[in-house]
């Protein structure tokens, strides 16, 4: 995915999200020291927008998810000011009332919840439209903190397990989820990895263990 590449290229921050993720990269030689997931930075968000008095815009979630998200928040971080939402689907052919609504807000931070790519293309397409507000892609992590999806336990994280967790309390999404994802991702690793083995004159290099 061309347009998702970019996306990622140019992020200001990417995140580890998964125990898997650190493993392939510790497997090209560029570890990852931490892993850190999206409702651990959410909430480091909204601490941080209470400090600021940034106001916060939540984007891509159902109206029931959003208005629980906004609810915890504020409970546990008191002062935090939502200060508008939005369920709209994306791609959406007419965004200007959108963006609009997102200006006028006030918002400083914007939070994307339309899941993996749709929220990478929405940021890349909408980040000059939507200044000096700066957009984070969460994904599930709106979900998760409102209780609509269930947290990882952390020693399925750690090991690096936490797919199957996900696998079984969701089997159906899930399982499309990771055939169609890692249909494409486990290729793409094989190749890189091999490339890495070999040398500039495709000789195999000695790997110290």
């Amino acid at each position: 995915m061309p347009r998702l590449q970019k996306a990622y290229r140019q992020a200001s921050i990417s995140l580890a999200n998964g125990r898997v993720l650190q493993l392939i990269a510790l497997a090209f030689g560029r570890p990852i020291p931490e892993r850190i997931s999206g409702p651990d930075f959410l909430f480091s968000l909204a601490q941080h927008a209470v400090e600021r008095d940034y106001g916060v815009f939540l984007f891509g979630a159902s109206e029931s998810v959003s208005a629980k998200v906004s609810q915890k928040l504020q409970e546990q971080f008191p002062g935090l000011r939502i200060v508008g939402q939005d369920s709209s689907a994306w791609p959406n052919p007419h965004p200007r009332p959108l963006l609009r609504k997102i200006r006028e807000s006030g918002a400083k931070l914007v939070i994307v919840g339309l899941g993996c790519p749709q929220q990478e293309a929405w940021m890349l397409q909408h980040a000059e439209d939507i200044q000096p507000a700066v957009a984070f892609g969460l994904g599930s992590a709106l979900d998760i903190v409102a209780q609509e999806a269930k947290l990882t336990p952390r020693w399925m994280s750690r090991l690096g397990i936490g797919w199957s967790f996900h696998l079984v309390c969701e089997p159906c999404r899930m399982a499309h989820s990771y055939a169609t994802k890692y249909r494409r991702v486990v290729p793409i690793f094989l190749r890189m990895f091999s490339r890495r083995l070999r040398g500039p004159q495709g000789q195999v290099e000695a790997v110290s263990t």
